[in-house]
């Protein structure tokens, strides 16, 4: 991926796919709408777009951008977003970055730049068509991921990079309290529940859930998860 001068987003002929990163000569005079973004603006979220955009696309040499916040939240109709050529590198933040894109079936993250990356809270919140996903590096340097995968009820597949933590709850290591029978691969190791249970407010408090380990972490070890979790 490369980043650039790229700083026009644009919808193609059909109404349905929404561009990002293009240099003013690439947009196409068949474009339905188009503009012009900063390194922290979503310029293209929009009422109408949230109905009518199917599909993104971040293209090569887009202007590099500091903040993810908020960057396709809200696209429910959105079954795919390809970010692989978005530069990261620069990011601090990518809370809410996806959330409630609850038609999404297909995101890959894992290749991002979290070197500066502070936050990641409700990242993927209510993406509840996503079925498989493979995180980021979230070991060290991401100071939140609460609630990141919240709602993501159709999650079967985790994969994990090294020195990933998932715990029941608190601000990090990873939440995994929504995630029952998840087959959970990768150099993750999963932390105690009991440990930190007196700090946060729950719904369904005890529930069993057994959750499918692979790789270096247990095989079908069972743990007390919650059925629920209170924000408020």
């Amino acid at each position: 991926m490369a980043s650039g001068s790229g700083n026009y987003w644009y919808v193609d002929a059909t109404g349905h796919k929404l561009y990002i990163g293009a240099v003013a000569s690439a947009v196409p005079a068949s474009a339905t709408q188009s503009g012009t973004f900063t390194a922290t603006s979503t310029p293209w979220r929009t009422s109408a777009n949230y109905a009518a955009i199917t599909e993104i696309e971040v293209l090569d040499g887009q202007l590099k951008r500091t903040s993810c916040t908020n960057m396709f939240y809200l696209f429910a109709n959105v079954t795919s977003i390809d970010v692989s050529k978005l530069d990261t590198s620069a990011v601090t933040t990518m809370a809410y970055m996806f959330q409630n894109c609850s038609s999404l079936t297909s995101v890959d993250v894992s290749g991002f730049d979290t070197s500066k990356v502070t936050t990641m809270y409700l990242m993927l919140r209510g993406c509840s068509a996503l079925t498989s996903l493979s995180l980021p590096d979230i070991s060290s340097t991401v100071g939140s991921v609460r609630d990141m995968l919240y709602l993501c009820n159709s999650l079967t597949s985790l994969t994990c990079k090294s020195g990933t933590i998932l715990r029941a709850t608190g601000d990090m290591p990873l939440n995994v309290e929504l995630l029952p029978n998840t087959t959970i691969s990768g150099s993750a190791t999963l932390a105690s529940y009991a440990d930190t249970i007196a700090a946060e407010t729950y719904i369904g408090s005890g529930t069993t859930y057994t959750l499918k380990l692979v790789g270096t972490i247990s095989a079908n070890a069972t743990v007390y998860l919650t059925a629920g979790y209170n924000t408020g």
